[in-house]
């Protein structure tokens, strides 16, 4: 993968890596006629190890409180979390924010609004290659599009 970070400018961490253009899975179920084993390999990951998840851990998703890294006293203990959160889990939940909650389900509906749209309205908003932004997936990094 290709690294074009551009952190300091405009676009932010908008180009990070390359990736190929895959067929969306909306746009698979669409056309059913086309799907094979192969077609749909790529988005099985047989690899994975189902039960990988630590018992302990699958009861929460972590929370991070953001007046807690704001502060000198806990923002140690804060960061921590956010550590394990992000190299164990991937995602966690934000309290303490300070975005009200009217923009919080604003934003939600429009998510939903978003993914009801036809797929030919969504591609408009496409991922572009090498970006991170826009609609899709950012995962394939191979030739290979049998």
């Amino acid at each position: 993968m290709e690294a074009e970070a551009e952190c300091g400018s405009a676009g932010g961490w908008s180009k990070v890596g390359t990736s190929l253009p895959v067929t969306s899975v909306q746009a698979l179920v669409a056309s059913a006629v086309e799907l094979t084993a192969d077609k749909i390999g790529r988005y099985i990951q047989p690899d994975i190890d189902a039960h990988a998840v630590l018992p302990e851990l699958s009861d929460e998703v972590p929370v991070i409180d953001i007046s807690k890294l704001l502060s000198a006293e806990s923002a140690e203990a804060e960061t921590a979390k956010l550590r394990f959160a992000c190299a164990e889990w991937g995602f966690f939940q934000v309290v303490n924010h300070g975005i009200p909650i009217e923009v919080i389900m604003g934003i939600k509906q429009d998510i939903q609004n978003f993914f009801q749209l036809p797929l030919e309205v969504k591609n408009k908003y496409a991922q572009r290659l090498g970006d991170l932004q826009g609609y899709g997936q950012v995962f394939v990094v191979s030739d290979d599009k049998s």
